[in-house]
């Protein structure tokens, strides 16, 4: 499961930090928290509920328009 969290929070950080060096916001981070949404979602069926945690935190932080903060958060994986 670790390895699966790893490899999902770096595919999670380059949509990140692509997300902020294309400078999106508004519409583009309510599609992506809209994508999320869905594959959230998906783990809910299958019960990775480490995945729907990291998933949701990138969540809140899209919200608050804070890639920076989402950066370093999963940096730390």
């Amino acid at each position: 499961m670790r390895a699966d969290l790893s490899r999902e929070a770096t595919k999670l950080l380059g949509l990140v930090k692509g997300l902020r060096l294309a400078g999106a916001g508004g519409e583009s981070l309510r599609n992506t928290e809209e994508s999320l949404w869905r594959e959230i979602k998906r783990l809910e069926k299958e019960r990775e509920l480490e995945l729907i945690g990291l998933y949701a935190v990138v969540i809140a932080h899209l919200r608050e328009n804070d890639l920076e903060g989402a950066e370093r958060f999963l940096e730390g994986f």
